[in-house]
């Protein structure tokens, strides 16, 4: 119907991958989101990093629509989602160990579940809570 509509009245269609304007308000939770994230990830870093012996060189928030993360390997820098913001902390605390183990092993395998169950034991129910 939307599409009808804009063509209706002569609405060029947005172009993939063109991010429609945030609203004042929009941005507004969009800083409140992320000054919350930003307060409460340098001690999950300070509490996890020792124990899983590694060391992330970078981390960032940005907007993502699909993951929850991501990890660059060979630079250690991380990624986290701003919508991260609005789930329980315990949420954001796997999120940052999964991105953290995946600095001991890349990709999602045998071994990286292991390590995920060795040092996150309830990780699987804190993935469930995120969907």
């Amino acid at each position: 119907m939307y599409s009808f509509l804009r063509w209706f009245f002569g609405i060029p269609p947005r172009r993939l991958g063109t991010a429609r304007p945030r609203t004042t308000t929009q941005k507004a939770l969009d800083k409140q989101q992320r000054e919350s994230l930003t307060a409460q990830i340098p001690g999950l870093l300070a509490q996890w990093e020792p124990i899983l012996g590694v060391k992330a060189a970078q981390w960032r928030i940005r907007r993502m629509k699909t993951r929850w993360g991501s990890c660059n390997t060979r630079d250690k820098r991380i990624w986290l989602s701003l919508a991260l913001a609005d789930k329980p902390p315990r949420c954001l605390e796997y999120v940052l160990v999964h991105e953290l183990v995946h600095l001991l092993e890349p990709s999602h395998n045998a071994r990286f579940k292991s390590l995920m169950t060795q040092y996150l034991p309830d990780w699987k129910q804190r993935k469930k809570e995120l969907q």
